[in-house]
Order: C-alpha cells, then sequence, then structure tokens
C-alpha cells in the first residue's frame, strides 16, 4: 500500500491500496477526467470511469453487487533522473454526480503529484471543509493519500466538493464533484384509481404523474390482465402476444397514449410505475381502467395528440429526439421532412417502426433548420407539426493547456482557447484562486486574449494555474502548472568507458544532458576541440557522430556540459577493431533422400576477438534446434562443419554459416536441394458436388516435385462416419489435376490429395477447406450373415452383421425381422433402432419349430432398396427327454489295458423326444476315484439306426478302475445320464521317464539322471539303460539293467573319448518294456583337466559327519570316476583316505575311526 513515504520520486499521494473497488452506476454515464494529460512528467493512473469508493449496509451492498467493479491503482515513474521540485497536479476522474444513500460509505479519491509531496485538503461549495467539526459529528475522515470518507454520510453532505493539492511551488484544484442524496418520492395523493369510458376506435390519454427522483426515475406502463398475468409498455411497445405496436406509444412526459381503443384493452388495468435504478426501488402509480362503449369502431380523421417541443436546441454531434403522437381510426402514417424535404430514405435519420418518432443520429450543422411530421389516415386533410431546430455546442479545447517547466530568465506563454455554441466564458485561476485575486499580474505577467504571458520569469513564478470554459450546455475545465527551474547540468544515462567499433563503421556517442537554463555542449579529442562539419556531425540531442573510421579515429573523447550554474563531463574510449570475415563459406549442395550431406564453414576475426568467434548454423533464417525431432540424431555440428544423416525432403532450404564475436558477424549461405517424393498438392478444391459423384479438383506446382517427376496423384476421402480414417477414392495420371469419385448418400465427405513418383508418395495434403454432403436415400442392402441361435428355450434366436452407419444412407435407421411359424399365416415385426444391437431373442412358445424369417433395414425415407430374402430357423431346443437304456460292456469284445467297447439301445430320435436337432450320444468316462478327470466323446448318430449302439473306446488308462454312462445330445442340450458302469483295465507297460539328463560327463562315462515315468501303467519293476555311436552304429547295446525302481542315477562307463552316443532308458513291467526316452551326448577329450570338487557343506553327527561337495560346472572340464577325501581328526596323527565311486551319493556318511580313539 501506498502512502506519503512510499511514493519516492514519482510525486503519488494516491489511497494507501493497490487494487480497491469503485462504483460504477449506469446513471452517471462515461465519467470524464477533469485532469488527464500529464505531458514532461510520467502518466499518473489507469483511472476507472469513477474514483468513488462506496460501501453500505450489507444487504444494500449485497443487492447492489452488481455496482461494483476492480479499480487498480499503480505507481508512477518520474521521468527526470533527478528529483526535480515540481508544482502540484491534482487528479479526480469524475464530472458527473455522485449519489448517494443515507447512511452507506462514500469515498471520494483524489490523486495527486508533485515534488515535494502535495498536501491535500478538501472545498465543500467553495469553502474550506472543516475536518474537525464534521469528523466529530458524521464520521468524516481524510487518509495519509487525501481521500475524503464518509462513513455514514448524510443530507448535510450534500454539496461540490474539489481536492485541492498544494506545495512550495503551488495550488491545484480540481473540477467539481457534486454529491447528491438519491431518493424516489411517492404519487401524490390527489391521483386515485379510476375507470375512464371511452367509444371503440377513439384514442385516449392516460396521464401519468411520476413523483420526483434524484436521479430521474424511468416511467414504465404495465398491464394486468384479468388472469393476472403482467405486460409491460416499453420503447413504444407491448411485450408477449399483444399485437399493440403501432396503437400505443408514450410522450416524453410518460403519458401513454392509445391512438384506436379495441374491445381487449377493457382486460385489465394500466398503470405507470417510475423505478430509480441506483436505488433499485420501483413505485405503482394509480391504475386506470377502460371501458369501451359501442359494437363498431367509430371512423375519425387524423388529430395531433402530442408533440414534442417546437423550439429545440440540439447539442452538436449527440442523438436528437423529434416526436408527433397522431390519433385517428385508421392509425395515420406520419412522414418526415426537413426544410421541406422528404427525409424517410436520408442516412443519418432513423425513423420509429410506428413513424412517430425521428431520431437525427449525430447532428451536425446540416441538419438545422426546419422539420415537420405530417400524418394522414384518409379520413382527412394532413395534419402538419413543425419543429425549429438550431444548433448549440458544449465547449471543447481548441489549445488545451499543458504543464510547462522552463530555466530562469526564459519567456513563457500559457494558452487558454476554447470554442463552443454560444461562445464559452473562460475563467483563470491561480493556485485555485481566480487571477483578479492574485498578484501574477503585478508582477512580470500580463494577460493578452486568451493567454497568460511571463517575461524573465525568475524561481518565484513557479505556480499552478486552473482554466475553466463554460457555457449554458457545459464546461471544459483545465489544472497544469508553469515550473521554473534553476540546475546544473547532469550528463543523463550509462556510457559503456570502452567503445569498440569495426573498421570502417560509424561511431555515434551520446551526450545528453539536463539542465536549467539549457547547457551548452562541447566536444573533446584528447585535448582538441571537436567543431561540426564534413567529417563530425553533432546531433540535437549533443550526440557526435562520424563514419568510415579508420585506426587514427581511435582514442579517448570526451563531453563537456554547462551553464551558469555549473558542468559535468564524460569521457569514453574509441577502439577500432578489424570485422570478421567468412574465408571457407559453404556451398551448394544437390542429393537425394537417404543420402548423407555436409556443409563445411571456416572464418577469421580481429585478433583481440578471436577467442570470443563461435559459428552458428540457420536453416532459412531460423536458428537450428539440434535437439528437435526433425532430426532425431540426425544432425551433427562442429565447430567447422554441419552434417545431416539420412536426408529427408524437408531438409531442403538455405543454410547459413554465422561467425560472430562479440562486436559483429558475417555470415555465408548455401542451398539444399533434395531429390525425394514430391511435396503435397495444394487448394483442394470440390468442382462438382451431386448425390453420387464428387469431381476434385488440386494444384500442383513442378517446384513441389522435389527433382523427381511424378507419376500419378492418389486421392482419398475420410467421412463424418468416421473421422479421421482415409480411403483410397481415386487415382489421376500425372497431367491431370482433377479426379471424379463415386459418393454413398448421406454422407459428409472431406478429401486430400497426395503425388506419387518413381521414390514414393509424398506428404498428403491439408484435407479441402469444404465438404461435399450428399442427400439420404434408403438403404441399398440388407444385413448379411444371418445366423439362427437355438441355444435358449423358449426364444427365436437371430443374430446378423451390423450394417456400418456409411451405408445407412439417413437418418432413422433401423433393423426390421419379421417372423412367421412355418403352417401358420401371421407375420411378427420386430424393429431395432441402434445399428450396432445385432442380436434379437424373439419370445416363443415353442421347442425347435421352424420359422420364415426376414431382416431387413431402413430410415426415414423407407425400407431397404433390396427385398429382403426370406430364410430358415428354427425356435430354441431343450434338454432331450430320452434315455440310452441297457447301457453295459460288449460282452463280445475283451476288455483291454487302453480299450473297451460299450453298447447300449437305441432311443427314439423324433423331434418330440430330441426338442432339437438329434446329434447323437455324448459318453463320459473318468477315474473312479477321481470324479474330476472326466472326458467325453460324442458319438453321431448311427444312420442304419441298428437296435443296438456300440461304441470301442482307446487310449484308455492301463490298470485303472474307471466309470462310464452316456446321455442323448441335441446341438445345445444333453439329456440325464443313463446309469454308471464300472470296470477295471489291465496292467500294461510303462510309459517313458518324465526326463533324462547328464549330470556329469567324463572322456569315458557319462553321470545319468532321470524321473520315474508319470504313467506307470502298472507295477513298475526296473529300468534298462542302452546306448549307441552316432551316426553310424544301428544296434542299440544294453548296458545297464536295473531290478529295481527305487532308482535315479546311474553311471554309463566304458565309452570312448569325444564321441557323439545316443542313449536311451526304458521301465519295464511283467508285461514288458515300456517306451524308451531318447537323449544324444558327446564324451569330453581325454586330455582336458579334471573338474576339481568343491565342498559345500559338512554336517557333524554324535559319531559321524555327513559332507557334501559339487563340480564346478562353469568351466568346461571333465568329470573324474573316482574320487577321495583325506580327513584325520585335530592333533590325532596322520590323513587316513576314503575312496569313492562318483555315482555313488555326493552325500555320504561314515565313522570316525579316529574319534573313538
Amino acid at each position: 500500500m501506498l502512502g506519503p513515504s512510499d511514493s519516492k520520486e514519482n510525486g503519488i499521494n494516491i489511497e494507501k491500496a493497490e487494487s480497491c473497488l469503485l462504483c460504477s452506476y449506469p446513471s452517471l454515464g462515461a465519467g470524464k477526467s477533469a485532469r488527464f494529460d500529464i505531458p514532461h512528467r510520467s502518466s499518473l493512473l489507469n483511472i476507472s470511469e469513477n474514483l468513488i469508493l462506496r460501501t453500505h449496509r450489507m444487504t444494500m451492498k449485497m443487492s447492489r453487487s452488481a455496482l461494483l467493479v476492480l479499480f487498480g491503482i499503480f505507481g508512477i515513474a518520474s521521468s527526470v533522473s533527478r528529483k526535480t521540485k515540481l508544482p502540484p497536479s491534482v487528479f479526480v476522474d469524475t464530472d458527473q454526480p455522485v449519489y448517494f444513500i443515507p447512511g452507506e460509505l462514500v469515498t471520494l479519491k483524489c490523486a495527486a503529484t508533485g515534488e515535494p509531496q502535495p498536501q491535500i485538503s478538501w472545498l465543500i461549495d467553495g469553502e474550506p471543509f472543516d475536518f474537525t467539526t464534521q469528523s466529530a459529528t458524521n464520521s468524516v475522515t481524510i487518509s495519509d493519500s487525501g481521500s475524503l470518507t464518509f462513513h455514514s454520510i448524510t443530507k448535510e453532505n450534500q454539496g461540490k466538493y474539489q481536492c485541492q493539492a498544494a506545495n512550495v511551488r503551488g495550488v491545484s484544484l480540481s473540477s467539481e464533484i457534486v454529491v447528491k442524496e438519491a431518493f424516489l418520492e411517492s404519487f401524490q395523493d390527489k391521483e386515485h384509481d379510476e375507470t375512464i369510458t371511452v367509444p371503440l376506435g377513439y384514442a385516449i390519454r392516460l396521464p401519468c404523474l411520476p413523483p420526483e427522483s434524484q436521479p430521474d426515475g424511468k416511467v414504465v406502463w404495465t398491464k394486468i390482465l384479468d388472469d393476472g398475468s403482467k405486460k409491460t409498455i416499453q420503447n413504444n411497445l407491448m411485450g408477449n402476444d399483444l399485437e399493440i405496436s403501432d396503437r400505443m406509444t408514450s410522450d416524453y412526459e410518460g403519458n401513454l397514449y392509445i391512438l384506436s381503443t379495441r374491445p381487449e384493452d377493457s382486460d385489465g388495468w394500466f398503470s405507470c410505475t417510475v423505478t430509480n435504478e441506483f436505488l433499485q426501488s420501483t413505485i405503482t402509480g394509480p391504475k386506470k381502467m377502460l371501458s369501451i362503449s359501442g359494437e363498431y369502431p367509430v371512423l375519425k380523421p387524423t388529430e395531433l395528440l402530442w408533440k414534442s417541443p417546437k423550439i429545440v436546441q440540439a447539442v452538436m454531434y449527440e442523438v436528437v429526439k423529434l416526436k408527433c403522437i397522431m390519433g385517428g381510426n385508421p392509425i395515420p402514417r406520419v412522414s418526415w421532412t426537413h426544410n421541406n424535404a422528404d427525409i424517410s430514405s436520408t442516412g443519418g435519420y432513423e425513423i420509429s417502426e410506428n413513424t412517430f418518432e425521428l431520431s437525427i443520429l449525430e447532428f451536425q450543422e446540416t441538419e438545422i433548420g426546419r422539420y415537420q411530421c405530417i400524418g394522414n389516415n384518409e379520413m382527412g386533410d394532413d395534419v402538419v407539426g413543425t419543429f425549429h431546430v438550431s444548433a448549440v455546442q458544449k465547449p471543447y479545447w481548441i489549445s488545451k493547456p499543458q504543464d510547462v517547466t522552463v530555466a530562469v530568465d526564459e519567456d513563457v506563454t500559457l494558452r487558454c482557447k476554447a470554442t463552443g455554441i454560444p461562445d464559452p466564458v473562460v475563467s483563470w485561476f491561480i493556485n485555485g484562486k481566480p487571477l483578479e485575486e492574485s498578484d501574477v499580474l503585478n508582477k512580470n505577467a500580463r494577460f493578452l486574449d486568451d493567454s497568460l504571458v511571463f517575461k524573465n520569469v525568475d524561481m518565484h513564478d513557479s505556480t499552478v494555474i486552473q482554466c475553466n470554459a463554460s457555457n449554458p450546455f457545459g464546461f471544459v475545465w483545465a489544472d497544469f502548472y508553469l515550473n521554473v527551474l534553476a540546475e546544473v547540468p547532469v550528463i543523463e544515462g550509462r556510457a559503456e568507458p570502452v567503445v569498440k567499433i569495426l573498421r570502417g563503421g560509424t561511431v555515434s556517442l551520446p551526450c545528453r544532458a539536463s539542465g536549467n537554463p539549457k547547457p551548452v555542449r562541447r566536444w573533446f579529442k584528447g585535448d582538441q576541440i571537436i567543431k561540426p562539419g564534413r567529417r563530425y556531425k553533432i546531433s540535437a540531442d549533443g550526440d557526435l557522430q562520424f563514419d568510415d573510421v579508420g585506426i587514427v579515429d581511435g582514442g579517448s573523447y570526451s563531453c563537456v556540459v554547462s551553464n551558469k550554474f555549473g558542468k559535468d563531463e564524460r569521457q569514453v574510449s574509441v577502439v577500432i577493431q578489424e570485422m570478421t570475415r567468412i574465408i571457407v563459406p559453404p556451398v551448394n549442395k544437390f542429393v537425394t533422400s537417404g543420402d548423407d550431406v555436409s556443409f563445411h564453414c571456416e572464418a577469421v576475426t580481429d585478433y583481440r576477438e578471436q577467442a570470443n568467434l563461435i559459428i552458428t548454423w540457420l536453416k532459412n533464417n531460423e536458428t537450428i534446434e539440434t535437439e528437435s525431432d526433425v532430426y532425431r540424431g540426425r544432425l551433427a555440428i562442429t565447430h567447422d562443419a554441419l552434417v545431416l544423416h539420412d536426408v529427408v525432403v524437408g531438409d531442403r532450404g538455405m543454410y547459413t554459416c554465422v561467425a560472430t564475436s562479440s562486436i559483429d558477424s558475417a555470415k555465408a549461405t548455401a542451398q539444399l536441394k533434395v531429390k525425394g517424393p514430391p511435396d503435397a498438392p495444394y487448394d483442394i478444391q470440390i468442382i462438382h458436388c451431386t448425390p453420387g459423384r464428387a469431381d476434385i479438383g488440386w494444384k500442383f506446382d513442378k517446384s513441389l516435385e522435389n527433382f523427381s517427376p511424378v507419376k500419378n496423384f492418389s486421392v482419398q476421402y475420410s467421412t463424418h462416419h468416421r473421422p479421421g480414417h482415409w480411403v483410397l477414392a481415386a487415382e489421376a495420371p500425372h497431367h491431370r489435376k482433377q479426379a471424379a469419385m463415386r459418393l454413398a448418400p448421406w454422407t459428409e465427405y472431406t478429401f486430400r490429395v497426395a503425388a506419387v513418383s518413381k521414390l514414393g508418395r509424398g506428404k498428403y495434403s491439408a484435407p479441402s477447406q469444404g465438404k461435399c454432403r450428399t442427400p439420404m436415400s434408403r438403404p441399398f442392402r440388407n444385413p448379411r450373415r444371418i445366423r439362427k441361435i437355438a441355444n435358449k428355450t423358449g426364444f427365436l434366436v437371430l443374430e446378423w452383421a451390423a450394417i456400418p452407419r456409411s451405408e445407412h444412407n439417413g437418418e432413422g435407421f433401423y433393423y426390421n425381422i419379421t417372423i412367421k411359424e412355418d403352417g401358420t399365416k401371421t407375420y411378427t415385426s420386430h424393429i431395432i433402432n441402434s445399428y450396432n444391437m445385432t442380436r434379437i431373442e424373439i419370445p416363443v412358445s415353442t421347442v425347435f419349430r421352424p420359422y420364415s424369417i426376414m431382416v431387413s433395414s431402413g430410415n426415414t425415407l423407407g425400407p431397404s432398396l433390396k427385398a429382403p430374402r426370406i430364410t430358415k430357423g428354427y425356435s430354441g431346443e431343450a434338454v432331450p427327454l430320452a434315455i440310452p437304456e441297457n447301457f453295459e460292456l460288449d460282452p463280445s469284445y475283451p476288455v483291454t489295458n487302453t480299450s473297451v467297447r460299450v453298447q447300449w439301445d437305441r432311443v427314439n430320435s423324433s423331434l418330440a423326444v430330441i426338442r432339437g436337432a438329434f446329434k447323437g450320444y455324448q459318453l463320459t468316462y473318468w477315474k473312479t476315484e477321481d470324479p474330476d478327470s472326466k472326458k467325453g466323446i460324442r458319438i453321431p448318430p448311427n444312420r442304419a439306426k441298428p437296435k443296438k449302439v456300440k461304441h470301442t473306446l482307446h487310449d484308455l488308462p492301463p490298470y485303472t478302475n474307471i466309470s462310464m454312462d452316456v446321455a442323448v445330445i441335441n446341438s445345445y442340450f444333453i439329456s440325464n445320464h443313463s446309469p454308471v458302469i464300472n470296470f477295471t483295465t489291465p496292467e500294461g507297460v510303462p510309459g517313458k521317464v518324465q526326463y533324462l539328463f547328464i549330470q556329469s560327463r567324463g572322456s569315458r562315462y557319462f553321470l545319468l539322471e532321470w524321473k520315474e515315468p508319470e504313467n506307470k501303467n502298472g507295477d513298475l519293476l526296473g529300468y534298462q539303460i542302452g546306448y549307441k555311436k552316432q551316426p553310424f552304429s544301428s544296434a542299440m547295446t544294453i548296458a545297464l539293467s536295473f531290478d529295481t525302481p527305487n532308482i535315479s542315477r546311474a553311471f554309463l562307463s566304458g565309452l570312448e573319448p569325444e564321441t557323439l552316443y545316443k542313449v536311451a532308458i526304458w521301465g519295464f513291467s511283467k508285461q514288458g518294456n515300456g517306451e524308451a526316452y531318447y537323449m544324444t551326448a558327446l564324451t569330453m577329450e581325454d586330455n582336458l583337466p579334471l573338474a576339481e570338487p568343491r565342498v559345500t557343506k559338512v554336517v557333524a553327527g554324535k559319531r559321524s559327519f555327513t559332507i557334501q561337495w559339487e563340480l564346478d560346472e562353469s568351466v568346461d572340464a571333465r568329470a573324474a570316476s573316482t574320487y577321495y577325501i583325506k580327513y584325520r581328526r585335530v592333533g590325532c596323527g596322520a590323513e587316513r583316505p576314503l575312496y569313492f565311486n562318483f555315482h555313488q551319493e555326493r552325500t555320504l556318511e561314515w565313522m570316525c575311526q579316529c574319534c573313538l580313539l
């Protein structure tokens, strides 16, 4: 928040707030500043239309919240670099009345500038405002910034207020702010409700005597109908459904005229209302009820019921209104003339709809003269009303006074010239007092016409002057100052101590100074004074300039400014340097897309700038962004080169090398041409758009070919059904720039085009600006791929492929499903309005009965153009009623370890029993101990229809208890199952082991490991292992045989080094050998080192210990066939070795002999 101490150099003394709420009332109009322009100083404030902060009790604040606007306060920056004494300037921003409601808070804001900070006071009706008395009685305060606040304003505070700012240089006075209480009185008691009788067709005047209102109230007539509804008559028109725009109007005093009465005028009562919009208060006057007499309207000639004043003084450039109200039956029409010339169609005028009112929109001198309204209704002579319009004008400035700052001993003329109609009277004020009351004319000033002339001013002549020009229609006010200064010269701005200039360049050394009187400037090079001439030029601002500099122009330059109060001096050193030059410029390149390209560039500069020299690159005069997605790692820039990899057409353009030092730069440009796919065509136009065809045109210049001739053009379209999905529509040869294509109905098309060359298709153009819209049509086809699904009892279920939106051909698309049960004559229809709903379940009372089915499509224009095809379908199936009987093992077929044959009686396959399409039988079997292992197979019906149905089941698990049953099936349902039969399959041979791998391999053996068969198919007795050389040996040698199943490792020895073997293992039972598991492996070389064991775990027992070890399998080393361990008890004596074969378990236990000692 700003206060006097916050203003610093800007001289602001404004309310302590950076923002505040200002009231802006419509009744006040646009506020105008009495003091706005501030030449030779900073801009003051961006002041709102009204500098009035207004607050009231909460209820009023809420009800008038729409009247509050946000107002920001901004500081003023001083135009001078040092504190210069300035006379005050005061600012308020309203010349409109300020209305208030007693008891609310009102603030009159005032802003002022000046140095030193002005002191603000207030005048009321020309007299000083007594804050001491007012503060005690009415709670009136003035803030530090000078704003006047009434915390609870009263009627006694009405008056004309002026803000006054004063400092040692003078007194500034604002224009007047008129403060008035807002009120709205009641209608006079003598007015009362009345009923007026008037003949049908007659005109009548309903008077309104509006009460006093401040600000002026708005008069509106209303009519309350017998049903209680309310109609408002405003601006000569009544709203809603009353057609009375040519029968009712009002005059400028608020009286209502019904020009020709009708019977409906008696169906309610009229009253005038007055609204004070500031108070948001409305009062209603007496009721006027009309009684219409007579059955037929009386015809009456034209009569003048009312007209606005005859003598009109029109304010220039404002709207002027003239009005004549004519009565009669029929209602007359009014024409208007100006100086006997008809103006009904002349520009600058506006005639109301009922012709009774003429508006001169922006009154000018050419519109002075006689105006006439001429009314006639063909029942008599014309009736004429006459107006004499003259011009007046508010005062305005011809030469608006401006602030003036001068030095001592100078002469100054201050003008205050305004004009208007009539001529305004000009009044002068000095420091807020009339000119005649000041002593300025007694000193060194004299009054001459519209000017105040001062001679040989001194410091005491600094003052603030006010000027007011007024006539009966307005005034203009100016508040400005005369500031007399005596200042020591000061060179302004910051200057660099050293200026670097290129050889051949231009030097411009500034020397802008302030001071009063205006200082004299002189330039020196070293000790020699510089005189303006062909070589050197000194501007009006004091800047030294000279061109085409050389080495001799380097050196020390100084500027000296002086007046009678002192002097100031500034020095600068000028250094002349060599220019930067490019010695190896880039050269033009022509490549094919996909190639690599490089540009080289080398530059030199002044030896003092060599370390500052940098090289950058531009493309088409814009900086190249190396991290841009456009290049995606394809770009590399070094100190003297730019390299582009995998060039694309978009890389073409002008590449510029820019060499820059701290003082200058040089650049050289080369062009990159890229041969590649063509650029996109442009200006895509829809030449013709008809219901079934479109002709598309485009433009394509040879320069877009990218050095690869075009072979053809590709045209695509996208529709509103699938925006963004593009479909190939047509192709055109290279010499054509137009293509035709077929269109579907009810579709909005957008088109784009691409050019194609032997290097590929270029980018597609932007979509066509226009769109091609085709009209509606009936659909061309009906749904396809109709499926009849009988899986739901009691329903006829149908499915079909959806028809996409692009084929609907219009609005209101639907599917029509029509069905008829065979043997009946009645068709029923089912409508689906959602195109993506492609399934219907129609309730029926039948089970698996045939139906005739039609699935068609349509839209609001009707059914599809293609007749639907009749197809057959069935209602839903149900659970079959038949159950197979006499289900048993076939006694003529023995049960094997993997197969069995069963039989049962054939069932009745009639539709009434099967209740669907007979699909045969389902045989279900499972392991008796595992009901979850059920498997089922379907057995189709036998066309021969034997009495017994037989089926052989293979791949049963051997040596297993099996349960089995059978049921009847149709397409979707299965019957109740037959009684279960149980049997056991005999023992079989074992299945394959689950895996076999080599745990270790040496040069002459394999250590094998496996896992027992998952399916033993009986009692597993043991394993056999065989091998043969690969690839030439054909006989398998059985090397190992184990008569126990409790083994999972074997040591296969006797092999040859570095030899490929095929190894097999199989289990056996009483029924024979099972299926073999094969693998291939290579023995190690004989001379490879042995893999060393690594002890991983030692566990001590009471009288024994267990040791575990492993071989390092990460190295390519052979395993040994025998390992041994040495051990001894600590302090027990010699080591004791223990030998074991590798095929033994890795976890070993033995007695510790030493431990027994």
